[in-house]
């Protein structure tokens, strides 16, 4: 059932960001099973992955179009974005590599199924991990400014608190210190 899967998410991510971490990946791992997604268990496979979803999002670009009426695999790929937020937020300390493959993933998603608000949360978070890069900070930005523009027009407090972070973030790692925690403490 759909909230079995969301209790297992959430549990997952719990045990992730609270330091379990093979527990935590266990359960990621079984949850992303069931979304068709999974998890390469050798460091290798897990840059293969971020390579390529690095190169799609390249080739296709970040142009968003808002979509009103859902395919039929929408609500699968709604779980699965959340599942990769969760695997993304609760991996970034630990398992960054494997973190920024889920979340580009997620870009690629959000895009697909043209939902807004998903697609601003994922395209924010992608940002800050390419900023982390410190050799894509210019780009991670520009990503980090859609996706405000999307929050914006959405209206959306969370999310415009969530770009404001991403901008906080790639001035870090660009970095201008004093700027970014200006913004981090906004």
């Amino acid at each position: 059932s759909e909230l079995g899967f969301q209790c297992r998410r959430h549990a997952a991510h719990e045990l992730l960001v609270s330091g379990h971490i093979h527990e935590g990946l266990a359960m990621l791992r079984s949850v992303l099973t069931e979304t068709g997604d999974k998890i390469p268990t050798t460091i290798g496979a897990v840059k293969r992955q971020l390579v390529w979803r690095h190169l799609r999002i390249a080739l296709h670009g970040t142009k968003f179009r808002a979509r009103k009426s859902p395919d039929v695999r929408t609500s699968l790929d709604e779980l699965r974005i959340d599942m990769m937020r969760s695997a993304s937020l609760g991996l970034s300390m630990v398992e960054p590599l494997t973190g920024a493959a889920r979340q580009a993933n997620a870009v690629l998603v959000a895009r697909r199924i043209g939902d807004p608000r998903r697609f601003a949360y994922a395209l924010c978070f992608y940002a800050m991990y390419l900023a982390s890069s410190g050799t894509r900070v210019a780009a991670a930005k520009k990503m980090v400014a859609q996706a405000r523009e999307l929050a914006h027009d959405l209206d959306h407090p969370l999310l415009l608190a969530w770009t404001r972070a991403g901008e906080g973030i790639a001035d870090f790692f660009a970095g201008n210190y004093v700027t970014s925690l200006e913004i981090l403490e906004e």
